[in-house]
């Protein structure tokens, strides 16, 4: 039987969750892997209120991980915002999923705070997957905004 375990993500381990973020995101270097988790993991020069969260199987690989930041809303206060929420398990996605759910749900009531915000990657304009939005709003989540990029070109 399949046992999955969370666990926050620690400077030691990152290197073993980039096969993940590669596999979700083909166009991450390994050195844009490191330097978005050194933002999100605490440490003496970032506050407690980031990091990431990873779901393990039982041999100790790393087949989910969601990034969050507590953040002051100007509606609601503090919240949670929830991003790059990855779940790869060939058997079990979807139970990954929940447990990652389940986990920032957890993070933000030890918070303190009073919404999750998920950001969700779109795909040629659709939301992607289909399955973690459908997921997602089963747990209470709704559509609150809506987020436009604009790529621009790196030192302007």
């Amino acid at each position: 039987m399949r046992s999955f375990h969370v666990h926050p993500l620690t400077p030691e381990r990152v290197f073993l969750a980039y096969p993940l973020v590669r596999s979700a995101l083909p166009a991450v270097t390994l050195e844009d892997w490191t330097a978005f988790a050194e933002d999100f993991l605490p440490g003496d020069r970032r506050p407690s209120s980031t990091g990431i969260l990873t779901v393990e199987n039982e041999s100790g690989v790393i087949i989910g991980l969601v990034a969050y930041e507590c953040r002051r809303d100007l509606e609601q206060g503090k919240v949670l915002i929830v991003d790059r929420l990855l779940a790869f398990e060939l058997l079990d996605r979807r139970g990954v999923a929940e447990l990652i759910v389940e986990a920032i749900e957890a993070e933000a009531d030890r918070q303190g705070c009073r919404a999750i915000h998920t950001c969700l990657p779109v795909v040629e304009g659709r939301q992607r997957p289909g399955w973690l939005v459908a997921l997602l709003q089963a747990r209470g989540h709704d559509v609150a905004s809506m987020s436009l990029c604009k790529r621009v070109a790196a030192g302007l």
